[in-house]
This record gives structure tokens, sequence and C-alpha cells, in this order.
């Protein structure tokens, strides 16, 4: 599967941090010759119409806060512009922010997100709007939520892949989640591992069959050489991965996770959440989300 990031959009939050996701997207794009492209997308219940301003009031309040936005996001791109990186700003006024992203990125196939992220709780996680976990369910294109530290010289990226396509996950999502890093991979210098975990908790009693490590490890392996990776970068294990994924992150010092989110059911989403959102607060490294085609 090929494919190609023409378009490195970082989501900047101005009234937080906001350096550290702008410069690995700047970077992501340099080393993809892909254009980088500034987005705040902001909102306030306080401005809306009638809440504490009467609509004409309201409406010049938001131009003005994103005209000031616009200047500031022009201002971060005039320190990153050189002769080979391409930078273009965008400021706009929608809720929820997923929404109004996805309908100003063109090309969605080819564009990654970037975006910083911070521990969520798992109380707030299931009662409070949260844009993160709208983003990994709602965001078209791959999402890229950043932890803070900064890549190595040589990034691994760790590609968590099902070989038996479990949990109905569409066949061609492994294919293209190995695809991705080996993209970023390739572009930063860095390698891919794949990982796999084959555990399965007992549910009401009833307890999975005793599996073939051999046979099931083989089957992760065959997966890498179909996809160009050596069979020493196929990590395969029966323990739980909330346990043995953290591991070997730490183990080989990985600079990315790098994981594929499919839409649910609603109470099958609320009570265990996707793979990736499982596990987001769990590890400390970036995680990129793939989406299905």
């Amino acid at each position: 599967m090929m494919v190609k990031i023409d378009s490195v959009v970082a989501l900047v939050d101005l009234n937080d941090e906001y350096e550290g996701v702008i410069e690995k997207a700047a970077s992501i794009a340099g080393a993809n010759n892909a254009n980088l492209e500034l987005v705040c997308i902001e909102y306030s219940s306080y401005f809306e119409d009638g809440h504490y301003f009467d609509p004409i009031q309201a409406a010049e309040l938001r131009l003005q806060m994103l005209e000031e936005h616009r200047l500031r996001l022009d201002e971060i791109a005039a320190t990153l512009k050189d002769e080979e990186l391409k930078v273009d700003t965008f400021a706009a006024w929608g809720h929820p922010s997923y929404k109004s992203l996805n309908e100003h990125i063109k090309h969605p196939e080819s564009t990654l997100v970037v975006k910083s992220t911070k521990h969520h709780n798992k109380i707030a996680r299931l009662f409070l709007s949260n844009e993160d976990w709208d983003l990994i369910r709602h965001c078209a294109s791959s999402l890229l939520l950043v932890k803070g530290q900064p890549w190595s010289k040589e990034p691994v990226f760790v590609t968590a892949i099902d070989p038996n396509h479990a949990n109905d996950k569409p066949a061609a999502l492994d294919v293209k989640m190995v695809a991705c890093s080996q993209v970023l991979a390739g572009a930063c210098g860095g390698s891919v591992h794949l990982f796999h975990s084959d555990s399965v908790p007992p549910f009401m009693g009833v307890y999975s069959l005793i599996m073939n490590e051999e046979d099931k490890s083989e089957k992760l392996a065959e997966f890498g050489r179909r996809a160009g990776i050596e069979t020493s970068h196929c990590h395969w294990t029966d323990s739980p991965i909330e346990n043995s994924l953290p591991k070997l992150l730490d183990k080989l010092d990985a600079s990315a996770v790098v994981m594929g989110a499919i839409s649910r059911s609603g109470i099958d989403r609320v009570l265990i959440g996707s793979t990736a959102e499982r596990l987001l607060d769990l590890i400390d490294r970036d995680v990129l989300i793939v989406k299905p085609d």
C-alpha cells in the first residue's frame, strides 16, 4: 500500500503550550517534503449570540478574536519559514472542533494532523466532552498525539497490529498502519517494529484456549516479511497488552506507537473503548492513530 504525507496540520492551542507540537509537525513536514499548516479552531459559549452579548456584539468579538489568532499564527509561521518549508495558517470559529477541522482539510487521506495531548482522568474521559477522544473517533485524517518528548535521532515506531484481524478490525487497516509507520521511519531515518498481544481476558467464566506460541509468533513474522520488516523486529506476546506494550516501548526506547482506530457500538465504546483509547493514558510516547480507508 502506498501512503504519502503531502500536508501536515499542527492543531495549535494558543492558550496552552504549543511549541513542542509545532516543532514536531515542522520536522515531519520537512522530512516528507510536505506543506505545513498551523491551525487554530476556537470556540467559547461566552461569545455565542444572546448568551452575554447581543448578536452584533458577539459577532464582532468573534471576528476580533479570530483576527488576533491569525496574527499570532502568522508570527509563529514567520519563524518557521525557509526556502524548503511552506507554512500556511488558518483560524476558525467552530464547535465541535473536529467537525470544523474535517471540513477544512481537503485531502484527509494524505494529511497528518498533529496535536499535543495530556493525561486524561478516566472519569473525565467518560463523562466530559474531551477534544482528544473526539479527534480519535472522528478526525478523518491520521492523527499524531504528541506527549511532549522529542524523538531520538533514529526514532523507533512500534506498530500494534492484529494479524488475526480480531475485534472486527478491517483487514486493510494493519497494512495501512505499517505503511504509515514506514513512511515516517523512512523520512526520519528510523525503524519499524511490529507488536501483537494475543491475550484474551476471561469473561463470565469462559477462558481462552491454550495457544501455540510458535504458530502465533510465526503468523506475525510472516506478516512482517510481507511488509519488508525483519523477524527480529516482530514482537508477539500472550501477556495483556496494557502491560506488555508499555514494557516493549521502554525496552526499545520507542518514539511513537502506531495504532488503528475503528468505529464501535456505543455501549462497547463506553465500557471498554478501542485499544487506542484504553492505552493512550498508559504510555508516555507519542501515539499515531491511523483510520481505515
